[in-house]
């Protein structure tokens, strides 16, 4: 995120006492004082719906061709990682500024429709939920 987006994001975080949830920690690419578990996240999904998550959303990052990654792999680890811990423990929205990648707007009508994943931004969110 730009930092105008972290800013943003921080202020709607502590103004609605909004809990952040870390992912599955990966060697590499987590960093050891940040929110990844080193057990890696807890799930109430059965294997094929985790598989179905795979075919949905995309393959992990990390058995992805160089070729289609480029420089950026651990923002799309952290953005696959995110969302797939939480798909996994059935969280209702998904909140965020991010666009790009697994979390492109024009996914989320089929994220929502095929894994029943709703994706938002902080406003939409407000807007529709409070």
């Amino acid at each position: 995120m730009r930092d105008e987006q972290r800013k943003e994001m921080r202020m709607i975080i502590e103004k609605y006492d909004i809990e952040i949830i870390g992912s599955g920690f990966r060697l590499g690419f987590s960093r050891l004082d940040g929110l990844d578990k080193l057990s890696g996240g807890f799930t109430t999904r059965n294997p094929e719906e985790m598989a179905n998550f795979s075919k949905i959303v995309g393959k992990d990052p990390t058995n992805l061709p160089k070729s289609s990654i480029g420089n950026r792999l651990s923002n799309k680890i952290g953005d696959y990682d995110a969302l797939r811990d939480h798909y996994a423990d059935k969280r209702e929205v998904f909140i965020t500024l991010d666009t790009k990648d697994y979390l492109h707007i024009t996914k989320r009508a089929i994220y929502f429709e095929c894994l029943g994943l709703k994706i938002m931004s902080p406003s939409e969110f407000l807007e529709k939920c409070s």
